[in-house]
């Protein structure tokens, strides 16, 4: 059976190597399928067996509530076997993966590109929610003790100008969240099809012409990164927005909010043990 879920993205943390995991483009509902406890022991034991290093953080992305049920099996296996458990939606939550987060000590990164639904979704997937439900939502879980952060993003050249940018942070700081993460995007040909879907024929012109493709033929296959001066110049801009609303950018040093981690213990994956049983 093939795997369903596959790293994302790999950074360092404040405690050390970090890992965001999430389900596979075009792969079955990982809940209808296979074991995410046991594919998550997998992907982790090969991304430790890569660098000889212990994964000290698991990041879990899902894309919409659909994702809750192997999101709370995934987030349980990461807070049992000692990693520190953060999980990253652009969608609300659904009852039961609240009360899993909760358990678990889990932090919550909310996704939010912007006030616009219709563009919110073009950037984040069809099931991301409004950015005021999510915002909501912020204010619910701080209600409830579980510690929260916005990721503003991601971030598009040639679309996310001072205007968008300080729309965005004023409605983060709006919801008395005050930890946020930025990231600029890349241009894959899903995300700008999405957009071009739902913009005016010249901003995705716009859109196109800072990551230096032919709108006509798209970015092609490989997802394409803004040239280097304009992410820098883009990241900047939103820093300054984001400050400018009271809001603290990678505080921790990293984009994982790292003021709320407590101690632990992390469990080695190379025990033959751990391999006998999915549990």
């Amino acid at each position: 059976m093939p795997a369903t879920l596959r790293a994302l993205h790999r950074f360092e943390a404040c405690t050390g190597e970090a890992v965001v995991v999430g389900a596979a483009v075009g792969a079955p509902p990982l809940a209808a399928v296979g074991d995410p406890a046991l594919e998550l022991r997998a992907l982790l034991s090969v991304e430790e067996g890569r660098s000889g290093r212990v994964v000290d953080a698991v990041v879990v992305r899902i894309a919409g509530t659909e994702d809750g049920p192997w999101a709370a099996e995934a987030l349980s296996w990461v807070a049992d076997h000692g990693r520190r458990a953060v999980l990253r939606t652009p969608a609300v939550l659904p009852r039961d993966l609240v009360a899993c987060v909760r358990r678990v000590g889990a932090t919550v990164q909310l996704e939010a590109a912007g006030p616009d639904p219709v563009l919110g979704r073009a950037l984040l997937g069809p099931s991301a929610s409004p950015l005021s439900s999510l915002l909501l939502q912020a204010q619910h879980l701080a209600a409830l003790g579980i510690p929260t952060a916005a990721v503003a993003g991601p971030l598009v050249g040639g679309l996310h100008d001072d205007a968008r940018l300080r729309s965005l942070c004023s409605h983060v700081a709006g919801a008395n969240l005050t930890d946020v993460h930025v990231t600029v995007g890349r241009m894959s040909r899903h995300r700008f099809e999405a957009l071009r879907a739902v913009l005016p024929a010249d901003a995705a012109r716009r859109v196109a012409r800072a990551y230096g493709f032919d709108p006509a033929t798209g970015p092609g296959d490989v997802p394409v990164r803004l040239p280097p001066a304009a992410h820098v110049a883009l990241h900047m801009k939103a820093r300054l927005a984001a400050e400018g609303y009271g809001l603290s950018v990678d505080a921790c040093g990293c984009p994982l909010v790292c003021r709320h981690d407590g101690p632990r213990v992390p469990v080695p994956l190379a025990e033959p043990e751990l391999f006998e049983s999915a549990g």
